[in-house]
């Protein structure tokens, strides 16, 4: 029985980041929730408590599933230059043609909530170290293998690739022509040249 509620879990929740991230935390009321994910109020209060802890799961499933996929990416890269343009080709695809484009939920969440929740805060700089750290580790490890000159500096490159992913994100909200896009992604690139 357990296993079948903690299913019915997964699948809650993954609706759950689908309708946070689509609309925010603000936006979204308590019908929203019931409606788009399913399950009574009753149930989704004594499964998840209120809205606010639900947003919180929410966050944690997103950086698990989508988060987590750049990570691997990141972790098990052969060649910097191709895993980053394959990062901005995800990040691109996602929402180039999405008439109302949804950007990074963890983005997303710093702009509306970090600033009056410690804990959504908490949650967005733990998603900014790891993915900054994965990158430091990513430079450090192709260094090594001399194929990055040993000049760039690890973590001051990580830093600036975490930053334009995230620029390419809130670009994203707004601008959609491919040549703009392209030249963010060359900008990027030449940090590995």
């Amino acid at each position: 029985m357990a296993r079948t509620k903690q299913f019915e879990v997964e699948n809650v929740l993954d609706a759950a980041v689908g309708l946070f991230w689509k609309k925010g935390y603000h936006a979204t009321s308590a019908n929203d929730l019931v409606e788009h994910l399913g399950v009574s109020r009753s149930s989704l209060y004594d499964t998840f408590g209120d809205k606010r802890n639900l947003y919180l799961q929410a966050l944690h499933q997103y950086r698990k599933r989508i988060i987590g996929r750049h990570l691997y990416l990141i972790e098990t890269a052969t060649d910097l230059k191709e895993t980053l343009e394959a990062i901005f080709s995800l990040i691109i695809e996602q929402d180039i043609d999405d008439f109302h484009p949804r950007g990074c939920m963890l983005v997303n969440a710093a702009t509306e909530m970090a600033a009056v929740d410690e804990d959504v805060a908490a949650i967005v700089r733990g998603n900014q170290w790891d993915l900054q750290k994965a990158w430091e580790m990513a430079i450090k490890k192709a260094q090594y293998q001399n194929e990055l000159r040993t000049d760039i500096d690890p973590k001051s490159t990580a830093a600036a690739i975490y930053n334009a992913i995230i620029g390419m994100r809130v670009a994203l909200k707004t601008e959609q022509e491919q040549v703009t896009l392209d030249g963010i992604i060359r900008q990027t690139l030449r940090l590995l040249d």
